[in-house]
């Protein structure tokens, strides 16, 4: 008969055989735990080696090899041996399970648990997250120049300069046409810059009165800098309607040349280099200082801005020569804080089924030759409903006086403050 120690090893599960003793009655003994020591473990403290000799004596068992079933008898390779009541030495077993039964063990498995889930819902530390931030800032940078170069690669610097041109001398009627209309639109935006720059750059600071400064424009307000994106700044046509001028507010604007940090800037985005001039020039007429103002080459496809970094978006006449409108308006959305605001104005098409609509349609295809990619039978509007803003509040009006691009969409879309 096996010795059951080593029965025990060869099936590697002792409580399974104790329990099979019992179903089979081979034993007339109740069924007891066998435990077997591994001959490399050693006793891990007196305390534990105290809890050990406090249970219940291991009783020589006799098995009849009849009585166990026709599996268990074939792994059975030795019948004489016999369990005696001195033990004899352990057979080699598996390695110690993981866990073990002792209290000490037990708490110190909970406490390294416990260490090692607290270490991974930590945050990054300060390096990690730089790197990262810087990271992301490269790979947008990246995609930017991408995009810029599979858009505008075809384009002739003189084809860019001539358009330049044409849009910072040409545009005399249609800014008359459309100037109250701009005004009503950017009030809030002017307002709320007159008290940022008033404050002398609190509005925009840490400080308790960046909100409130920033009360009215549907904006966020809480960073060092209160910044506007104008995507497609062109000539810089925009900056009078929504910066205090000199004409309007003197104070305003003499504290907002003589600020060494600005309370706020403004970044134009183009895709025309050539624009960049004309733009600056406009910034200064409009009262702001040098460090207020920069230009950036890029599509409304792909923005070389990081996420989050606009307090307010602009674009005015933009969608009509993107290649992608929903692409440009999610670029929008995605450079926007949260709470902040998109104020845009584009010429759209016309009814359908109108005269001007059929006439839109004839001369569409002439126009983004004539016109730097314009296109004059686009509407916008339902992108920008779709692109999950909070709130969207736009208005459909007819400018007299310009014919196929008379109809117009004028209105504000602000991100939601959570997301």
């Amino acid at each position: 008969m096996p010795s059951l120690p080593n029965l025990a090893a060869r099936l590697g599960t002792p409580n399974l055989l104790a329990s099979l003793i019992t179903r089979h009655g081979g034993c007339s003994l109740p069924a007891v735990s066998i435990q077997a020591r591994h001959p490399n473990q050693t006793r891990r403290s007196k305390y534990r080696s105290s809890l050990s000799s406090q249970q219940a004596p291991v009783h020589p068992v006799s098995i009849k090899a009849h009585s166990l079933p026709s599996s268990i008898q074939s792994a059975t390779t030795d019948p004489s041996a016999h369990l005696s009541s001195a033990h004899p030495p352990p057979s080699p077993l598996p390695p110690a399970p993981l866990s073990c039964p002792c209290a000490i063990c037990s708490r110190r498995a909970l406490i390294s648990a416990s260490l090692l889930l607290s270490a991974s819902a930590l945050p990054a530390n300060a390096a990690d997250s730089a790197s990262s931030a810087a990271s992301a800032s490269a790979q947008t940078a990246e995609a930017a120049q991408a995009a810029l170069a599979a858009i505008r690669g075809g384009k002739w610097r003189w084809q860019e300069e001539l358009f330049a041109w044409m849009m910072a001398t040409g545009m005399k009627e249609y800014e008359e046409s459309v100037e109250g209309y701009k005004t009503a639109l950017f009030e809030p935006l002017r307002a709320g810059i007159g008290r940022i720059a008033a404050a002398g750059g609190a509005g925009g600071g840490g400080g308790g009165g960046g909100e409130s400064s920033a009360e009215g424009m549907g904006v966020s307000g809480k960073e060092g800098v209160f910044r506007v994106v104008e995507i497609g700044v062109g000539a810089g046509p925009n900056f009078r309607f929504y910066t205090p001028s000199s004409e309007s507010s003197p104070n305003i604007s003499s504290s907002l040349q003589t600020q060494s940090a600005p309370a706020f800037e403004i970044v134009g985005v183009d895709p025309n280099p050539s624009m960049q001039p004309y733009a600056e020039a406009s910034a200064a007429a409009s009262g702001l200082a040098g460090n207020q103002f920069r230009f950036l080459q890029g599509v409304g496809e792909a923005l070389p801005l990081d996420d989050g970094c606009a307090d307010v978006a602009v674009c005015s006449l933009v969608m009509c020569s993107v290649a992608d409108v929903r692409q440009c308006v999610s670029e929008i959305k995605r450079i926007l804080k949260p709470g902040g605001s998109y104020y845009f104005l584009e010429h759209v098409a016309a009814p359908r089924g109108t005269a001007l609509h059929r006439w839109q349609t004839i001369l569409d295809p002439l126009q983004p030759l004539l016109y730097d990619g314009c296109h004059i039978t686009r509407d916008p509007l339902p992108a920008i409903k779709l692109s999950g803003f909070a709130a969207v509040q736009a208005r459909e009006v007819m400018l007299p006086g310009l014919w196929l691009i008379s109809p117009h969409v004028i209105g504000r879309a602000d991100k939601a403050l959570c997301f």
